[in-house]
């Protein structure tokens, strides 16, 4: 029966029909809402049962009974001669629900109960992003919708709650808030700063602490009927963006490449000479004449290719107030860094040196400027060093990549570790430090097994953490505890390049890796050569692999040698810095979900000789083997066993020791 005379509160209505009603022959019943076999969205579910008139109807959810109480809505149809109940505020388990409606008549008799199933939402198993294109341009002006839809293990829809975004190189903005894409930009003028710039249309683009410090930000979203919608907007530069989003155990990413942007052709510079005796800047002695040259260049040269140019005959591009620096300069120390319209700039030329050169041709490029190595993030290869070199890309549209890069820096590098809970105010080993060089991680150990890192948290300059790079001196924004909630060891790790007067290297790394979508396998390879002081070399080289398996399982394996000696790392945990690091370390870790009991098998291996290193990665202890086999798994629904057998092995010169551990653990909800 429709009723038309508005919204009503709880309670029984007899209404007058406007429709004709198919009639329930006495001692049946009919489910109308929902439908069988459907996903209930609601938290407070409703269902809908239709009996004869003078009917009443029993519900019962797996088994149990629901209390009259929730009946919400009574409507007696006296025209179509039905009843309607409405249930109202009921609870469905995650997962299916036997839903059984038996119609009592007025002499208290049972007729023929009618039954459906209802899924219910359970937590979230797998995250999904979904975006309309896998490229965007850079510039700042283009943007892309991305779907972030997280599921449960019955692939329905996951109960809402937050998701944790991280955002690398790329802006996440939630829907509303897409920016205009009629911005104009017309910037070149970045990278010449004694030219005036007053007209001059800076590159323009939303303001977030992405920019702030390594293009890095973090921000929660709430899902609603399990997805949330987004915008991605492309940063200033082309580089590759990379989203991760957490919510529970789930996880999901997506990497998406920065494409240089096509634009009309731009020259801007200028030439300058001055006769006479006229004290140099720079150097500060007298001399006859002084000149300089500056200029910037962006064109397309035969269509596909993009060609950027910047020179500095005076300076290198990116030194501000006298000091030089690594990538983007800090907007909080920007004269200016209020647009008046939520935007701010960036620079198309990074380069600690007089020159940036860099030629594009889709996803592949070679360029001579700052740049990282594209080799972070590895578990035993990992290279965060910055420097300023030469960088040749090569990659094709499914992803697989050849990335080559030289480097001769004039500084050195360092490695310091802080320990969780000291002063907020630290002294790093060394000052004179390149601004921007530096990397700043918490890492969370096992209060048990120290040797094993549970986590690692990049920090955010200006966000986390203030450096003064003349003394050396760090100051955190928020206070590091010696321990997290679980009272595991944190540790703060410091790398970062100084001034080392004297000091001739020369630094090569390569990387390579092969995808192959059809049977979700890739495969990577990883070297770096790095020489020092005419004496020393230091080379790392290092294989790994991950292969996708069924019911979303993953095995990953990873191999490295180290060979050689390496200076420079501080404060840090090696017994003799000047030693020979000639070692070898292998990771395997295997996890694959099983169907009994919503089951997840673990198992790791992982080893190392006692005199590998690598000190631009994760901290990996030298001298331990560790091999770990683990089950988890729902004895009911609110209940979660684990059952884990782990033999550990540590051997250096100062330690020798093993232990074998058993272990059961059970958690109730």
């Amino acid at each position: 029966a429709r009723d038309r005379s508005g919204p009503r509160g709880a309670g029984t209505y007899e209404i007058a029909a406007t429709e004709k009603i198919a009639p329930v022959a006495p001692g049946a019943a009919l489910i109308i809402s929902p439908t069988a076999n459907s996903t209930v969205m609601t938290s407070g579910s409703q269902i809908q049962a239709r009996v004869a008139i003078d009917w009443k109807v029993l519900l019962e959810i797996n088994g149990k009974q629901v209390s009259e109480k929730n009946i919400g809505e009574t409507r007696v149809d006296h025209s179509n001669r039905i009843t309607t109940y409405s249930f109202a505020g009921l609870s469905l388990a995650p997962g299916p629900n036997e839903i059984r409606v038996t119609p009592v008549g007025p002499k208290n008799e049972r007729g023929t109960p009618a039954e459906a199933t209802l899924m219910g939402r359970g937590p979230a198993r797998r995250i999904e992003i979904l975006t309309e294109r896998k490229e965007m341009i850079s510039g700042g002006k283009d943007s892309m919708l991305a779907t972030i839809r997280a599921w449960d293990q019955w692939d329905n829809p996951a109960l809402d709650g937050l998701v944790a975004i991280e955002a690398t190189n790329v802006l996440v903005m939630p829907l509303g808030g897409v920016p205009r894409r009629d911005q104009q930009s017309a910037s070149a003028y970045s990278n010449l700063p004694s030219l005036d710039r007053r007209g001059s249309g800076f590159e323009r683009q939303p303001m977030t602490t992405a920019e702030q410090s390594d293009r890095k930000s973090q921000l929660g979203l709430a899902l609603k009927d399990g997805e949330v919608l987004v915008s991605l907007v492309a940063p200033g530069t082309a580089t590759s963006g990379h989203l991760k989003v957490v919510m529970l155990q789930a996880v999901g990413e997506l990497d998406v490449r920065i494409l240089a942007e096509a634009r009309p052709t731009l020259l801007v510079g200028l030439a300058e000479m001055s006769f006479g005796n006229v004290p140099g800047l720079e150097s500060g002695d007298d001399a006859k004449y002084r000149s300089r040259l500056a200029f910037f260049f962006r064109g397309t040269i035969r269509e596909k290719n993009i060609l950027t140019l910047s020179y500095d005959s005076l300076r290198p591009l990116n030194r501000a107030a006298g000091q030089d620096r690594l990538f983007q300069l800090d907007p909080l120390e920007r004269a200016y860094p209020v647009f008046g319209d939520s935007s701010t700039r960036f620079e198309s030329a990074q380069s600690n040196s007089r020159l940036y050169a860099r030629l594009d041709r889709g996803r592949s490029y070679a360029m001579f400027g700052d740049f990282d190595a594209d080799m972070t993030g590895l578990p035993l290869v990992g290279y965060s060093r910055k420097l300023t070199g030469v960088k040749l890309h090569v990659e094709d549209p499914g992803g697989s990549f050849i990335t080559v890069t030289g480097a001769r820096p004039g500084t050195a590098f360092a490695r310091d570790v802080i320990p969780g809970g000291s002063l907020s105010l630290a002294q790093l080993s060394y000052g004179d430090i390149l601004a921007g060089s530096e990397n700043v991680t918490i890492e969370v150990r096992d209060r048990r097994n120290p040797e094993i890192i549970l986590s690692s948290e990049l920090l955010i300059r200006s966000v986390d953490y203030n450096l003064d790079p003349i003394t050396g001196r760090i100051f955190f924004l928020r206070f590091i505890s010696t321990f997290d909630f679980s009272l595991n060891l944190t540790q703060i790790v410091v790398t970062y390049e100084h001034r080392a007067s004297g000091l001739n290297s020369m630094v090569l790394t390569g990387r390579t890796m092969k995808k192959f979508p059809g049977i979700g396998l890739q495969l990577g390879l990883s070297f770096i050569n790095q020489s020092q002081d005419r004496s020393s070399a230091y080379r790392l080289g290092g294989f790994d692999a991950q292969q996708r398996l069924p019911r979303g399982g993953v095995i990953k394996a990873a191999a490295a040698w180290s060979r050689g000696a390496i200076a420079g790392l501080a404060n840090s945990s090696s017994t003799n810095q000047n030693a020979e690091h000639d070692g070898f370390a292998y990771d395997i870790d295997y996890t694959q979900p099983v169907p009994f009991r919503e089951g997840v098998l673990h198992g790791r291996l992982t080893a190392a000789s006692s005199g590998f290193l690598n000190p631009f990665g994760t901290t990996v202890t030298p001298g331990s083997r560790r091999a770990e086999v683990s089950f988890g798994f729902k004895l009911r629904p609110s209940s979660l066993a684990k059952l884990s057998l782990v033999n550990e092995r540590n051997e250096t010169e100062r330690v020798n020791n093993s232990r074998t551990t058993f272990s059961a653990a059970w958690s109730e909800s």
